[in-house]
């Protein structure tokens, strides 16, 4: 069965993505794959600054990304799309998923990737690279961007807190 792999980052493009992979997912009869790219080792990742270093903090806060994953992948499911949510661990001191990602997409071999854009200006994309590039210079399948600066697809959860979220995805 074809598989569609989606990066969740839980920013603001995250409800959007998941349900373009889902629908799209659903519409092609492939499975689904919702996989989050965590650096635990960074200071921040992506554009949360890890407060808590410490080895439990750490582990609490891969915790949750892995509830919500579950979370995603549960409604996902309830839609008829098989889902498997996956956290994987990479290594960066910058906090930068995209080795992780595009060994994952080579790993994978996904039929469809399906993945937010944080849309940063020339600029930073030049100093730091992006995720959206490297990833479409390295990938062999079609990509779905989902572009992040409409506030009418923000996610309920991107908002992040130390607390654990009661929240569940939407439709």
């Amino acid at each position: 069965m074809a598989v569609a792999l989606a990066f969740v980052d839980f920013s603001p493009a995250t409800g959007a993505v998941v349900r373009m992979a889902r629908d799209t997912a659903l519409a092609l009869g492939m499975t689904l794959i919702l996989m989050h790219v965590s650096i635990p080792d960074a200071e921040a990742e992506g554009r949360r600054r890890r407060t808590d270093f410490s080895r439990k903090g750490v582990a609490t806060e891969l915790h949750e990304y892995h509830q919500e994953l579950e979370i995603l992948a549960v409604a996902c499911t309830k839609f008829g799309v098989p889902t498997t949510p996956i956290l994987v661990r990479g290594a960066s001191v910058r906090g930068s998923p995209v080795r992780k990602m595009v060994s994952e997409v080579k790993r994978i071999k996904p039929d469809l990737i399906v993945m937010g854009t944080h849309q940063h200006s020339r600029l930073f994309e030049a100093i730091f690279g992006s995720a959206e590039s490297s990833v479409i210079h390295k990938a062999s399948c079609p990509i779905l961007l989902i572009p992040s600066q409409n506030p009418s697809i923000a996610w309920p959860v991107a908002a992040r807190t130390n607390s654990r979220r009661k929240q569940s995805p939407g439709q």
